[in-house]
């Protein structure tokens, strides 16, 4: 992935925070593979790639949350990374 691919990844998840708050690094990652005519980014990060790119960036603060997901036999918890812009919250 090219330096301008994860400034482009950046900066796009810092919009899509500010306009539709608080997000996990999957619905980041979905959003912000496109561009704004609804083509696929040529470079965009895989999913572990947009993890680590939103962990290691200092624009983003993450907080973790539990979930619970039911299915039929038993309910399940597990913890899920939110990430936010830093000094809003």
């Amino acid at each position: 992935m090219s330096r301008t691919g994860k400034k482009r990844f950046l900066r796009d998840a810092q919009d899509y925070i500010r306009l539709n708050g608080p997000s996990t690094a999957s619905q980041l990652h979905e959003c912000c593979r496109f561009t704004k005519s609804g083509k696929l980014m040529r470079d965009s990060p895989s999913r572990k790639q947009a993890q680590q790119l939103l962990a290691r960036s200092s624009l983003f603060d993450s907080s973790t949350t539990q979930v619970g997901y039911t299915d039929p036999s038993r309910f399940t918890t597990y913890e899920v990374k939110i990430y936010s812009l830093r000094g809003e919250e």
